[in-house]
């Protein structure tokens, strides 16, 4: 049986930190054979990339951020930090804001982030922070933070090993079993390699984003999961965007819905997809 409780940042914290030190190490030694190589026009970009890849044990571990019962699913590699980070600002649990990063107490900079990058199309399409907040679960692969996740590489393969990875498979397992949607924005293999149940998956229930050096949700990145609506069960047929269905507040009767931006560009046209009533869903709302 799945306990939540091994995926807490205590318990992920106490069954990997001397991983930790292992992996560092090695990048280390990754980043002193780059800079003892001979000079070359992307000697210093290649420098700056390993360092990227060294993890911050000092910010504390954390696998997700937001409700376990959210339906739509956002998968990452692993967190990022800003420059000035500290173990408090990284991660700030509060009440109102079950999806921690999408909440006006995070640390500015964090906020930001994810309300004019990550969720900015979101919030164009009719989708408000508090929605996001309710309805969506952020999930890491790797717990610590880094400012470069490592690719599918020798470095990637030491991050596989880690404690961690185990539970945090069981409960990605867990999710694609109770029926829900994933945004698979990066470490597609390493996701695939994990929980091998997400793979067949793709283009129904997972949508890999169309540029995986980029963390924003939007149309262009993810064209599939924009037109698909969820009909029974766990089929999905091609129609209305089912992210907007699942995270939108449900409609009640006679109440009037909203305009999304686009629907406001285009004035008294007729009715989008975007625009039509929202049916109940689970995962909060």
């Amino acid at each position: 049986m799945l306990s939540m409780k091994a995926l807490s940042p205590n318990a992920l914290e106490a069954m990997d930190l001397p991983y930790v030190e292992a992996y560092n190490q090695q990048v280390d030694a990754e980043v002193a054979r780059r800079m003892s190589n001979p000079e070359s026009g992307k000697k210093a970009a290649k420098i700056k990339e390993a360092q990227g890849w060294r993890l911050r044990p000092d910010l504390g571990a954390l696998c997700m951020d937001g409700d376990p019962s959210a339906l739509v699913v956002y998968l990452q590699a692993n967190p990022s930090y800003g420059d000035d980070a500290t173990r408090e600002t990284h991660y700030q649990p509060h009440p109102d804001w079950s999806l921690s990063v999408a909440g006006s107490h995070i640390h500015p900079t964090t906020h930001a982030y994810y309300r004019n990058t990550v969720f900015l199309h979101l919030q164009q399409e009719g989708v408000t922070l508090h929605d996001i907040s309710r309805k969506m679960l952020k999930v890491e692969l790797c717990p610590w933070a880094s400012k470069k996740w490592p690719g599918n590489g020798k470095l990637d393969a030491v991050l596989s090993n880690f404690p961690s990875r185990e539970p945090i498979e069981r409960f990605v397992e867990h999710l694609v079993d109770r029926g829900a949607m994933f945004i698979m924005a990066r470490a597609w293999a390493p996701w695939f390699e994990a929980v091998p149940s997400l793979a067949p998956l793709v283009g129904t229930r997972v949508f890999k984003s169309r540029t995986p050096a980029s963390a924003l949700i939007c149309r262009s990145f993810y064209p599939d999961g924009f037109r698909l609506r969820r009909l029974r069960g766990n089929t999905w047929k091609p129609s209305s965007p089912c992210w907007t269905r699942a995270l939108r507040p449900t409609q009640r009767a006679g109440s009037q819905r909203p305009q999304s931006s686009r629907s406001k560009q285009r004035g008294s046209m007729s009715p989008t997809p975007l625009t039509a009533r929202v049916a109940r869903l689970p995962g909060g709302g």
